[in-house]
């Protein structure tokens, strides 16, 4: 099992995107857009800051990938992160 860092951006509380950034062995980084259904949020995930609301967490199953940080958006609603 890997441990998969997940950040996901809202827009008023409700989910605009999530994302992962995951580095395969070769040390390549790509951005996953995944679902983009209704996500029951825990509100103690969440964290505010001036200019994004967002919330991370780990997400873990079984596969060969190595996970590094969460990606820096660029943009999101007009923000920089």
């Amino acid at each position: 099992m890997n441990d998969y860092f997940i950040r996901a951006y809202l827009d008023d509380y409700k989910l605009i995107t999530i994302e992962m950034d995951i580095s395969f062995f070769g040390g390549e980084c790509n951005r996953f857009d995944l679902i983009k259904d209704e996500v029951i949020i825990p509100l103690n995930f969440i964290s505010k800051t001036k200019k994004n609301t967002y919330f991370e967490y780990k997400y873990s199953f079984d596969a060969d990938i190595i996970i590094s940080q969460p990606y820096e958006v660029m943009g999101i609603n007009g923000y920089t992160t």
